[in-house]
């Protein structure tokens, strides 16, 4: 999990983006599952019907497009 933290913490420091420590391990879990059951880390908030399509792929392409993340592991980085 430390590892997929880092990576989160990565790109949200390229994006001016945090990580919200209070959805951290929620998020973390719920893509380990999705990557257990599809093979894939899709965003754990999406729906199962929209698996199999790369834009839900965490970090997702609303999050990189919008700066939008409905999981709410990402959020606005209001000091930078």
């Amino acid at each position: 999990m430390a590892r997929n933290i880092k990576a989160f913490e990565t790109f949200a420091r390229q994006n001016n983006l945090k990580i919200n420590r209070d959805r951290v391990e929620d998020v973390i879990l719920g893509l380990k599952e999705k990557h257990r059951v599809f093979g894939v880390a899709y965003c754990p908030c999406v729906p199962q019907y929209l698996h199999k399509i790369p834009d839900t792929v965490c970090p997702c392409t609303t999050l990189k497009e919008e700066r939008i993340c409905h999981c709410g592991l990402f959020v606005e980085d209001i000091d930078s």
